[in-house]
């Protein structure tokens, strides 16, 4: 399940991961990333991710879909306290180099805030 979370820039989408995420979660995340690219050209996520457990395959092909917006997307935040999502955040940052994505514990998500909305 995914819920939005309010962040204060208007060009950085915010949600909160917790559980299996399924076709219309990741629907609600491409439906709020058309609309800042309504008004902005780039955008930057930041996620909480409290519990995971694996997607659906709707999710990926809602992802699929979404592939046209990758070159819009410049950073994502995540926020974890697993160790494994670590390590997954710095494999996410080498395969897509345009992306700047960086990882963060629950200690730091002030932080992790703080840089997804720097330019």
């Amino acid at each position: 399940m995914i819920e939005e979370i309010s962040v204060p820039a208007d060009n950085v989408i915010g949600f909160c991961i917790a559980g299996k995420v399924e076709k219309q979660d990741m629907t609600k995340v491409i439906d709020r990333i058309k609309t800042v690219l309504a008004s902005h050209d780039t955008f930057n996520i930041y996620v909480e991710i409290k519990e995971f457990d694996g997607v659906s395959l709707g999710v990926i092909l809602e992802k699929i879909k979404a592939l046209s917006t990758l070159t819009k997307f410049k950073k994502e935040a995540i926020v974890s306290s697993k160790e494994w999502i670590k390590k997954f955040t710095a494999i996410a940052d080498k395969l897509f180099p345009s992306i700047e994505v960086k990882h963060f514990s629950f200690e730091e998500k002030h932080q992790a805030l703080k840089w997804v909305q720097e330019p």
